[in-house]
């Protein structure tokens, strides 16, 4: 609410690009694509403001109360993750990034990204780590999230890899690959699109088309680079708060410079193959660098926005998985003062 506030005041006029004015004009007419982007994310805008007045500070609420669902999933799946005590502290480092803080005032289809991915990955988890109706109800929420995120943009698909190569590579996730669960989720996922899909074919594929449009077989380094490093970039205070509160549980003799320097690269490391963790947060930024130096696709720095919801989850199973209880809480306490 505070940066909602912060926004209105200094944007009366939305955001500079016209996204959200976008956004507000598809979703006065419910239809099931536009020549730029598929339109669950302007479906979002349209219930919104049935409810809400038209007025920018409205708007922004809605930009923020994306972001707070999007920390409710991190919770979730921190939590399956094993993360404990730590599991709210993950989300609150993603607080101090930017795609949860200023960035995330404009309300786009990347934003509504933000949101959705972490659902994803959430609905997979819990549906291979629960049994019976729990587990089916996971996967039919897995194939509704997806189906939203790909109505939103086709930037999901990419999610789609992350969640496929996180569950090839881990034994339980190979053993819900085997079940008719991913399968369940694939086809509602395909139900849900297919009016779209049928929209798509009766107007000759125009979002279809502008996605080619920014592609031109050449790769541009400029943002190729300058995408390789927004990780850094823009969740730099996240990833310093991580390392300053992981150093200051463990007090130790060794020299600072060195102590710095070990946290910052162990925040990043795998541990091994079947690490679902590393994967559900590095995949989604690897796989889409892929496609920027293949030509596929010019890299916008604004598509980094929902890549990294599991940043927070990688960094405190790295730095806090050898200490007891007493030092995890005081990491979460370190983190939740800042």
């Amino acid at each position: 609410m505070v940066w909602a506030l912060m926004q209105a005041s200094v944007s009366a006029n939305l955001d500079g690009y016209a996204d959200m004015l976008e956004s507000y004009a598809w979703g006065q007419t419910w239809v099931w694509g536009t020549f730029k982007h598929p339109p669950f994310f302007a479906w979002v805008a349209g219930l919104w403001f049935k409810v809400f007045p038209t007025a920018p500070w409205a708007f922004f609420v809605l930009a923020y109360t994306n972001v707070w669902f999007a920390l409710v999933a991190v919770v979730l799946l921190a939590r399956r993750l094993g993360m404990g005590v730590l599991a709210f502290a993950c989300a609150q480092l993603l607080t101090l990034a930017l795609p949860y803080t200023n960035l995330a005032s404009k309300f786009n289809a990347n934003s509504m990204l933000v949101s959705i991915w972490p659902w994803m990955a959430l609905c997979m988890v819990a549906s291979w780590q629960e049994k019976g109706a729990k587990a089916w109800l996971w996967a039919l929420a897995l194939g509704a999230f997806t189906a939203a995120g790909m109505l939103s943009k086709y930037y999901t698909a990419l999610m789609m890899c992350t969640l496929l190569v996180a569950a090839l590579l881990h034994p339980d996730g190979r053993r819900w690959l085997m079940r008719p669960l991913p399968w369940m989720a694939l086809g509602v996922c395909a139900l849900l699109m297919w009016p779209h899909v049928q929209w798509l074919v009766a107007h000759d594929y125009p979002s279809i088309t502008y996605v080619e449009k920014h592609g031109d077989g050449q790769v541009h380094w400029k943002f190729f680079l300058t995408f390789m490093a927004a990780p850094v970039l823009y969740w730099l205070p996240a990833w310093l708060t991580a390392v300053v509160a992981a150093l200051r549980a463990t007090p130790s003799s060794e020299p600072v410079l060195k102590r710095w320097l070990g946290a910052a690269v162990a925040i990043w490391k795998p541990q091994g193959w079947q690490d679902s963790i590393f994967w559900l947060a590095l995949l989604p930024w690897f796989i889409t660098l892929l496609f920027g130096i293949s030509g596929a696709v010019l890299l916008s720095i604004h598509w980094v926005n929902p890549i990294g919801y599991a940043f927070g989850i990688l960094w405190l199973r790295n730095l806090t998985e050898h200490m007891p209880d007493a030092q995890q809480q005081k990491v979460a306490q370190t983190i939740h003062r800042v």
